[in-house]
């Protein structure tokens, strides 16, 4: 999205298009890798550890059938060439040639 404010300039946001994430983390392996962040050996310690992406998982808290699951990814957005745009298999990233904007 683009928007023109007069006070500060062209503007803009990033919308990701939930439904085509599948959760399956290529492009948190893909974005740690780019960026030389190395495994951990205990990766338990969610305070020590460095991801520029994470993906969180919502449910609905409902029990089997009724169970309804979304992906949620949150990356930095400061790539000027990612890395997890072309390995997401189901291609819910890309990067605007004009604009360099990840969405």
């Amino acid at each position: 999205m683009k928007r023109k404010d007069n006070s500060k300039g062209t503007r803009y946001g990033m919308v990701i298009d939930l439904d085509r994430c599948i959760g399956c983390g290529a492009c948190v392996i893909a974005c740690s890798s780019e960026n030389n962040v190395s495994v951990l050996h205990d990766e338990s310690d969610k305070t020590r550890n460095i991801n520029w992406l994470r993906i969180y998982q919502i449910t609905n808290g409902k029990g089997f059938p009724d169970t309804e699951v979304v992906y949620l990814p949150r990356p930095c957005m400061q790539c000027d060439n990612p890395s997890c745009v072309p390995v997401c298999p189901a291609t819910a990233t890309r990067r605007d040639p004009n604009t360099g904007i990840v969405s």
